[in-house]
């Protein structure tokens, strides 16, 4: 799990965000100012509480919007966490354990992927897997907004083998 906290600024609400591999969702915290009256509630939001409950980091921004923005320097760095932990998912153990909360995690990752997927290219030219998503609309945003940061972009769906996609595109 990754964890960055941005300190308060004049909204006066420190941010504490990440993303959470075995829960394999972008968590956000909106934390009251230290010295606050109300003390007992030092948390005012929280999102991605739950198993895949915030898939992309625009929808990460989109629920903290309210109280302040993330930097895009942060949110790049959100972006390559996920990426980093794509390949591995969560251990044996950390999926039994989100079995246990109210939502479930998806199946293991066996190789093969189904739904749509987002490749992305660096501009040193090495493609990577950038996420899964839900529908091809989401896809779609996605890549756009990999697009706006400087990156190609190309939607797949599957069942797809990642690797070998991954692959086959860095090989050429």
């Amino acid at each position: 799990m990754t964890e960055y906290v941005l300190p308060a600024d004049e909204s006066g609400f420190q941010l504490r965000l990440g993303w959470d591999n075995p829960m394999m969702t972008f968590f956000g915290q909106v934390v009251r100012p230290s010295g606050c009256v109300d003390v007992d509630d030092e948390i005012l939001l929280w999102l991605g509480s739950e198993a895949r409950e915030v898939l992309t980091v625009e929808a990460l921004q989109a629920g903290l919007s309210a109280y302040r923005s993330i930097p895009p320097d942060i949110l790049l760095l959100l972006r390559r966490d996920r990426i980093a932990s794509v390949d591995r998912g969560p251990s044996a153990l950390q999926r039994k354990m989100v079995d246990l909360l109210p939502k479930s995690d998806p199946p293991p990752y066996d190789g093969f992927a189904v739904g749509f997927h987002v490749l992305c290219q660096e501009p040193d030219g090495e493609w990577f897997y950038h996420l899964p998503a839900a529908t091809e609309r989401e896809a779609e945003d996605e890549a756009s907004s990999l697009l706006r940061d400087g990156c190609k972009a190309k939607i797949m769906s599957g069942p797809i083998n990642i690797e070998v996609e991954l692959a086959l595109l860095n090989r050429t």
